[in-house]
């Protein structure tokens, strides 16, 4: 059974996301594996929330 995660938890694995792209100067896909070890959550899923985060900061500056 999937499991559900708060709105908060993935914001802000998607802020860590963000946050290790930019202080260690790596690829998306490192920082989903990364991020996603410390979190125990999949690098699909931290990708699949990264996405969907960027169509809403997206729609936000229209």
């Amino acid at each position: 059974m999937p499991r559900k995660y708060s709105v908060e938890f993935k914001e802000k694995a998607v802020h860590q996301i963000i946050e290790t792209v930019r202080l260690e100067s790596c690829s998306l896909q490192r920082a989903y594996t990364e991020v996603g070890e410390l979190l125990g959550v999949s690098h699909h899923t931290l990708r699949a929330w990264y996405r969907d985060s960027a169509s809403v900061r997206d729609d936000s500056d229209a």
